[in-house]
């Protein structure tokens, strides 16, 4: 929701409808504030991606050296958050001491050591993977032998990166096959330029945050996953559509 008022304050801004164009941005605002609102319910991730996405976004627009102010504004607020907030501050210390010292604690913490888990476990089956059945039993025998990457983790079974588990179930064949589907996905044509960066900007969301969840394997993500792409194909059918019948009625 925040990516689509965020798009579409700057198409308001860009027609130099202002007034449509706040309304939008106070909108943008207020869902970003929902992922800062409550502490336990704040994904760290979630608004790292938002903030890529807020810088991101507006390169889609800039065609003049005038509207570099598109993107100083969303840039200079992303800097600000990343070097003042404690919970940032708190995820990069304890990526650091991973990094360090080894010792695998907190959210970063373990999503580096689960990496590093997935990854020996990929060099297993590199070519087609351990099937698409969960992989929990491989993970608990390697628990056994290395429990210093599983510090305080409640029994999570999981690598907490899709495209991680995703080299592990399927290998390098079937996670190539996935990101070819991504790479011609995002090269069919779209007229309409809002759905257009709506297109470009979900799929850079969907891509960046399966770096740290495995979130197209959660039931109602994972249906709103399928729902747009579909939403998408039937749109591009029907500009197709409506070109040939245009075409047709002129020739």
């Amino acid at each position: 929701s925040t990516i689509y008022f965020y798009i579409s304050s700057l198409n308001y801004f860009m027609k130099k409808q202002y007034k449509i164009a706040f309304l939008f941005i106070i909108s943008t605002t207020i869902f970003f504030v929902s992922l800062l609102i409550d502490p336990l319910t704040t994904s760290r991730l979630m608004i790292l991606v938002f903030l890529i996405l807020f810088v991101l976004i507006p390169l889609m627009y800039i065609k003049t050296k005038r509207m570099l102010i598109l993107l100083l504004l969303p840039a200079t607020v992303s800097l600000l958050y990343i070097s003042t907030s404690p919970k940032i501050k708190k995820g990069i210390h304890t990526f650091e001491i991973a990094l360090n010292q080894d010792i695998f604690t907190e959210s970063w913490g373990h999503r580096l050591g689960y990496a590093i888990v997935g990854v020996k476990i990929f060099k297993e089956h590199i070519l087609i993977g351990r099937g698409i059945a969960d992989v929990g039993e491989r993970i608990n025998k390697f628990v056994k032998k290395h429990p210093k990457y599983f510090i305080g983790d409640n029994g999570i079974r999981h690598f907490h990166n899709e495209h991680i588990n995703m080299l592990v179930q399927v290998g390098i064949i079937g996670y190539t096959l996935f990101i070819i589907f991504f790479f011609f996905f995002l090269k069919m044509k779209i007229d309409n330029s809002f759905v257009n960066k709506l297109k470009y900007s979900f799929f850079i969301a969907f891509f960046l945050v399966m770096f740290g969840e495995h979130y197209l394997t959660i039931r109602p993500i994972s249906t709103f996953f399928s729902l747009f792409i579909a939403l998408l194909l039937l749109y591009n059918k029907r500009e197709i559509e409506l070109k040939t019948t245009l075409k047709e009625k002129y020739e």
